[in-house]
């Protein structure tokens, strides 16, 4: 497998053997006593330069290396290393030269490949770790120290279990056991200790390093990624799908409930209207309404929880609304909490409906004062926000702040807080108050954000677009109570409800009007 050629004084060929001959593509007759530099190929230049410098300067050349594009007789990509030494005879004269030539073209390769793998290693940004049968760290990628925290420098000699916590369920020195024994070891998930004393969640896969020329196994190499965000998002993916399913649920019964309590409020109004003024019923009837009422209140909660209420927005201003409402949160807070407004007085108006405005100092208010159980202090603020480049509520922007010097929210249930049915009070609350204030701002096309220290207090922060005209006053008041008006018309009343409609039918009869009733189109 080796090439091997002599040349005499005159640079002429005098021997070449078959691989040699394979090389140049020519047959022996062609070959033998031709000059080197009569041999058509790119590379004869530089071999008949290398023999010369030997036999007519002395020198000792260095190898040559070569492709087999130079030679012009072979497929391409074939690489070989030319060595030439001078012939001499017993009393050490020269003869001629020799050279022997071997082919690179697999080393070559190799080459390519190691080089090509330590960029693919350096450049990844899962961490490539390799470890020796005893634990002991040997190599460390730029992505082992983005993944770690740690430098090559601070690791590599340390112990692979430096990095692995003893509680986890697939412990490191088990991984390097099974290794051992030949057994294959699936790809994992385990928690890991960075460099700052933080732990991060990676997903970890195991592969042995064998010796290349005897083929025993010498160590291990785990390539690990950091699966935290993804497995943050998947969380948030599962939150959003329950959310939607109580949505979907909560919509479900409002409407139904709501439909009960229109029979009911509607008929105890009816009787109410038929009886005189001073009847001892229209005392009981207006408890049953007042009672509708209050249920009616909490579908609509229900409904602020599933995103899907019937809202009625109006031109607010904001500052109106809570001055308006001051005096009823401060009985709602008690004596031992004070209320102070920093309200801005430029503060220009946004569009939402107002009794669910008032829902959320209603719900926020309550939480606060939960909070201060020995007293304490709540602010209202407002103010804008100008036009910012990144911002959840794109636009100028209205700022609603409601803090309270509370016991504030640790940082472990900060992120459930808005989950329906979770409760930071235990078994006293009812989990719905900060769904619904989370419902009723994203429905209003606003955003919230939460800043709480333990034993400090908690602010909330809601923030809705501003309304880009001036306020309509006309708009902020409630409108005036009208008596129904009297018809002889007909009127096709549909309403597949049967109590509803049947309601609908008997309030539009005592007006006068001629009722077809029908279950559907």
């Amino acid at each position: 497998p080796v090439g091997v050629a002599f040349v005499d004084s005159d640079l002429r060929y005098v021997h070449l053997n078959t691989m040699q001959l394979g090389l140049h593509g020519l047959p022996r007759s062609e070959m033998i006593g031709r000059r080197v530099g009569d041999i058509p190929s790119k590379l004869a230049q530089r071999v008949e330069a290398a023999y010369r410098g030997m036999l007519e300067r002395n020198e000792v050349p260095a190898d040559i290396e070569y492709s087999s594009d130079e030679l012009g007789s072979l497929e391409p990509g074939r690489h070989f290393l030319g060595r030439y030494f001078p012939v001499r005879d017993a009393e050490n004269r020269v003869l001629g030269a020799g050279a022997v030539v071997v082919e690179l073209t697999d080393r070559k390769r190799a080459e390519r490949g190691l080089a090509e793998l330590a960029a693919i290693v350096q450049g990844s940004e899962g961490a490539i770790v390799g470890v020796s049968l005893t634990g002991e760290i040997r190599t460390w990628n730029p992505g082992a120290e983005r993944v770690f925290g740690y430098t090559a420098a601070n690791i590599i000699g340390l112990s692979i279990s430096q990095l692995c916590p003893q509680d986890q369920p697939v412990g490191i020195e088990s991984v390097l056991q099974r290794v051992a024994l030949g057994q294959r070891v699936e790809p994992f998930e385990s928690i890991v200790l960075k460099a700052d004393g933080q732990t991060t969640e990676v997903s970890v896969s195991v592969a042995p390093i064998n010796d290349l020329s005897t083929g025993t196994l010498t160590g291990i190499s785990l390539i690990a990624h950091d699966i935290s965000r993804m497995k943050q998002l998947e969380a948030q993916f599962r939150q959003a799908q329950k959310m939607e399913a109580i949505g979907r649920l909560a919509g479900g019964v409002a409407h139904d409930f709501n439909n009960l309590l229109t029979v009911i409020t509607g008929y105890a109004d009816l009787i109410s209207d038929r009886l005189p003024a001073n009847d001892p019923h229209r005392e009981g009837l207006g408890e049953i309404r007042k009672a509708g009422l209050q249920a009616a209140s909490l579908t609509r909660q229900l409904l602020a929880l599933s995103r899907k209420q019937i809202l009625e927005p109006k031109v607010v201003d904001l500052n109106v609304l809570i001055r308006d409402n001051g005096r009823m949160l401060q009985r709602l807070l008690g004596e031992d909490v004070e209320l102070s407004l920093k309200l801005d007085t430029a503060l220009g108006p946004i569009k939402a409906d107002p009794g669910q405005l008032e829902q959320i100092l209603l719900n926020l208010a309550v939480n606060a004062r939960d909070a201060m159980p020995a007293g304490g202090r709540l602010a209202i603020a407002t103010f804008e926000r100008p036009l910012q480049a990144v911002s959840p509520t794109p636009g100028p922007s209205v700022i609603l702040e409601v803090t309270d010097t509370g016991m504030g929210i640790p940082d472990t249930i900060r992120e459930a807080i808005f989950e329906p049915f979770f409760s930071t009070k235990g078994n006293q609350g009812s989990g719905l108050g900060l769904a619904v204030v989370h419902g009723v701002v994203l429905q209003s096309g606003g955003t919230i954000e939460v800043d709480s220290q333990v034993g400090v207090g908690t602010t909330f922060r809601i923030i809705l677009p501003r309304y880009e005209q001036s306020a309509d006053a006309s708009r902020l008041g409630t409108a005036a109570t009208l008596p129904l008006p009297l018809g002889t018309e007909t009127i096709l009343l549909v309403e597949d409800e049967p109590g509803v409609r049947s309601l609908a039918a008997k309030v539009l009869k005592t007006r006068g009007y001629t009722v077809l009733e029908a279950a559907s189109g």
